[in-house]
């Protein structure tokens, strides 16, 4: 539809044009006015002289173009205004920024700002909420510069941080303990992240232990492989463990040992400890064996998860079931241990290890389930339905809720299990007897 021109509104007698200007109707540098009776746009063009040059004109009509398209961009701007959303409180706006940010991890880092862009207003928001930038991912470029997010820190105010970090380099852990890095708000981590070498995890924990009053609850410690020998455990001394970890509540290990005797707050533990192979040469120090671990599950009374990968051999599972029953025989009651929610099993031991491995984990299901443990859920990784047997099957049955256990990242139900076995047992049965002659061999 062609908008109406001055010239037709002019031969419409009942037609009057009545504009009215308000301060009020001032909105993003432009001056507006109002009229009655206006049922559609009306066009307002240049008149332009005749004797201009086509070129001249053109370049008049352009301007024109230009202002009319600032003019639309700031009548949508105030359009806005009257959405549902724009009506939020400030508050409200700032928990769904949260919910934006935390939504996933397949959002890089502060994603969420992009939601600043929207209008002044939600700018506004995201500058002035702290807890929307306490964040922060510290990575190193891809020419090994540590760029300090200085600017984040100071946004975050005075709220706990969640700091991660990757430190290949030993270098960078001066620059980032400084006073415009980290080294004013070591107080004020709450929950900390760390992949670096095995000295600087001991030298970044060294200053959380003379800080006064720290927060830290949660800790994930990753050491990266030094010297290329992949099998190195990293071993944190007793005085940083005592310091540092009374009262983590969240604590994962890759490759990563501590003093466990002073573990008592747990509320979640995963431990990755690498356990060499038969053919390796390197042995770590010390890994978490099966006294230390039960210790620390009877201390750990609020623990709900539980994540083991490749930290017990095939002896520390003979020793584990002695162990569950001369306390069973000595005390005739059931071992004290925490009531899970959760288990997560996994290991990468040979196929000849997974008997061993098998009666170990009907001992912790057994044990757990007379601790009354209902557990919800449980991942075994490194067992094939095959290897699952019978009795670890019983097992499940008895203490987990759903029925349900997650096999190398596939949802399986129990009685799929069972239904397996069974017919791989009947398989068997029928090539070992076709295998033989009219004796028996």
């Amino acid at each position: 539809m062609v908008p109406r021109t001055m010239d037709q509104y002019a031969k419409m007698p009942d037609e009057r044009l009545e504009v009215s200007y308000k301060p009020e109707h001032s909105y993003h540098g432009f001056r507006w006015g109002t009229v009655q009776r206006l049922s559609q746009p009306l066009l307002l063009l240049p008149e332009l002289r005749a004797d201009l040059e086509g070129s001249l004109k053109i370049a008049k009509l352009d301007e024109h173009v230009a202002s009319i398209s600032a003019q639309l961009t700031a009548i949508i701007s105030y359009r806005n205004l009257f959405a549902p959303v724009s009506r939020l409180p400030d508050e409200l706006v700032a928990e769904i920024f949260r919910h934006y940010a935390h939504a996933s991890i397949c959002f890089p880092c502060l994603a969420w700002t992009k939601l600043m862009s929207v209008c002044r207003r939600w700018h506004d928001i995201g500058i002035s909420t702290p807890f929307l930038w306490s964040d922060i991912h510290i990575n190193p470029s891809r020419f090994g510069r540590l760029k300090l997010p200085v600017k984040q820190l100071r946004l975050s105010g005075a709220h706990p941080l969640t700091v991660s970090l990757d430190l290949p380099h030993q270098g960078q852990l001066v620059v980032l303990l400084s006073r415009k890095g980290l080294g004013q708000h070591l107080c004020r981590i709450k929950s900390l992240e760390v992949e670096a070498s095995p000295y600087a995890i001991e030298e970044l924990l060294l200053p959380i232990t003379r800080t006064k009053g720290n927060i830290l609850r949660s800790l994930s410690l990753s050491a990266a492989a030094d010297n290329h020998i992949d099998d190195d455990v990293t071993v944190l001394s007793s005085e940083t463990t005592q310091i540092v970890m009374q009262h983590i509540q969240v604590l994962k290990l890759d490759k990563v040992e501590v003093d466990w005797t002073f573990l008592h707050a747990l509320t979640s533990l995963t431990v990755h400890a690498s356990i060499p192979s038969e053919w390796s040469w390197q042995t770590p120090d010390m890994h978490l064996n099966v006294s230390a671990l039960i210790a620390l599950l009877r201390r750990s009374r609020a623990l709900e998860y539980l994540s083991l990968r490749s930290c017990i051999t095939a002896d520390d599972a003979e020793q584990a079931m002695d162990i569950v029953s001369h306390h069973q025989l000595q005390n005739r009651s059931k071992l004290p241990l925490p009531p899970l929610k959760r288990i997560h099993w996994a290991d990468d031991f040979p196929y000849d290890n997974r008997r061993s491995m098998c009666k170990l984990l009907i001992q912790v299901l057994d044990a757990f389930m007379q601790a009354g443990a209902q557990l919800d859920d449980v991942t075994l990784d490194g067992f094939t339905t095959y290897q699952i047997s019978m009795e670890v099957l019983k097992s499940l049955a008895e203490c987990v809720t759903n029925k349900r256990v997650i096999m190398d990242g596939q949802v399986k139900e129990l009685y799929e299990i069972e239904f397996a076995l069974l017919e791989w047992c009947e398989t068997e049965e029928e090539s070992l007897y076709e295998g033989t002659d009219s004796d028996g061999w």
